[in-house]
């Protein structure tokens, strides 16, 4: 890894319909490029300037890293990374760098993570430590079905105390919507999906 990069071993890596969205060309990036951006593992080596992580950490990969300084950084926290998004787009890591590679030349980052791997070099930005006693797999879903699930309820329409929520579509980020919103107090929560299993999965 480079400066302010870490080696991540990745546990466990999950399908996101960002994936689908990038093979089915709904997504257009640069190619090729390594999928997986929902992820967790533990950290195999630290480069040069990252002092607050230790070999062994188990952390979960985040799908837009925050430079810390553009407007949208200095912001509420809800504005998107400008430096991180235009790294995404082009499918490099935050410092604009690329460590993927194959005989015939660069491969893309999938939005700073490639997790399709069993390991992958990211910026420090782009992790969050967890605690170990996370199992992996669980680790991985707050990468993305939770923070996007939860963080819709939470800081995008938060309901107040007697609100009624209307969750439609039981996938993982709508259950993540879900399982927030049954936590909150006096929320009455309903959750839509025409798929029995994951209405009775949701009861």
């Amino acid at each position: 890894p480079g400066r302010d990069e870490i080696l991540v071993c990745i546990e466990a890596a999950g399908l996101c319909h960002s994936d689908l969205s990038v093979i089915n060309g709904d997504r257009p990036r640069p190619v090729p490029m390594l999928l997986g951006h929902e992820a967790a593992g533990r950290v195999m080596e630290l480069g040069a300037g990252v002092d607050d992580l230790a070999v062994g950490d188990r952390v979960v990969l985040t799908f837009l890293p925050r430079c810390g300084d553009c407007a949208g950084c200095v912001s509420n926290g809800r504005t998107p990374c400008a430096k991180g998004s235009a790294a995404n787009n082009a499918g490099t890591l935050l410092s604009g760098e690329r460590r993927l590679s194959r005989e015939s030349g660069a491969v893309h980052h999938h939005l700073g993570a490639s997790a399709f791997a069993t390991a992958a070099v990211v910026d420090r930005r782009s992790v969050v430590r967890v605690d170990s006693d996370v199992p992996a797999d669980i680790a991985a879903l707050l990468g993305c079905a939770i923070l996007t699930g939860g963080g819709a309820v939470l800081n995008v329409a938060p309901p107040a105390p007697g609100s009624r929520v209307f969750v439609v579509g039981l996938g993982g980020v709508g259950m993540a919507a879900l399982l927030v919103a049954l936590a909150l107090p006096d929320v009455s929560v309903t959750g839509v999906d025409p798929d029995d299993r994951k209405r009775e999965t949701a009861r």
